[in-house]
């Protein structure tokens, strides 16, 4: 489950820096490179603690993402919600942690939805 969190961000912020080249809005050019600075930094933080209380992660597979990157951000933050309580295993710091990353996904659709 945390590999699968793992390689699905890791994939959904390669997409924003791919899209944050090749953008010609300057909103979502800006908007996607706070996400995808924002999203690694936190991610980061969320292994490294995850790791502290349960061990080592299993090998993360990678995977690639294809669609408008709004959607992908979309179904990303669902999934999360979905799967919050496996992720946090009932650790209160895990669990604030992916609040933050929800936070992250939420700013970066608000910013791609109404101010590109």
């Amino acid at each position: 489950m945390v590999e699968d969190f793992v390689a699905r961000t890791l994939s959904t912020r390669d997409c924003a820096h791919l899209n944050h080249w090749h953008t010609s809005s300057y909103a979502e050019h800006v908007a996607l490179g706070d996400f995808y600075e924002d999203l690694l930094d936190k991610l980061d933080e969320y292994v490294e603690c995850y790791q502290g209380k349960y061990g080592l992660l299993k090998k993360v597979h990678q995977v690639c993402y294809e669609g408008p990157i709004l959607k992908c951000l979309e179904d990303d933050l669902d999934w999360l919600n979905k799967n919050e309580e496996a992720l946090s295993k009932d650790c209160s710091a895990l669990k604030n942690i992916l609040d933050e990353i929800a936070g992250i996904y939420l700013k970066a659709e608000y910013k791609l939805k109404f101010l590109s």
